[in-house]
This record gives structure tokens, sequence and C-alpha cells, in this order.
């Protein structure tokens, strides 16, 4: 359990910021940060989904 809560509030953080995106893009489009803010999310996504690989990985072998 200590690794999927924290696993669940990063795809919340993630869903968050996509959130964020979508209602400010012409705004950070204008002041030329929603390269910035695209890369943060597509970073904090492979980190999520590489926790989620390890946690299904721990789960097959019987470590959880």
């Amino acid at each position: 359990m200590i690794w999927i809560i924290p696993n669940v509030l990063l795809y919340l953080l993630a869903i968050g910021i996509l959130w964020f995106i979508f209602i400010n893009a012409q705004g950070l489009q204008e002041i030329n940060n929603l390269e910035i803010w695209v890369l943060i999310l597509l970073l904090l996504l492979l980190v999520n989904f590489f926790g989620s690989y390890k946690i299904v990985s721990w789960i097959k072998q019987r470590k959880m």
C-alpha cells in the first residue's frame, strides 16, 4: 500500500495538470510556456507508468 497510494496521487496530479493545460492553453501559448507544461505532464506520466509497471511486476512476483 505504501507504493500504491503515492502512485494514485501522482495520477490525480497528472489529471489536474492536464486540466490546467486545457483551461489555460491560450494564455500559456501567449507567454510561451505551453511546451514546458506539456513536457512536465509527459515526464510525470512517464514516472507514473514506470511506477505502475513496478507495482504490477512486484504483485506478479508476490513481493506485494
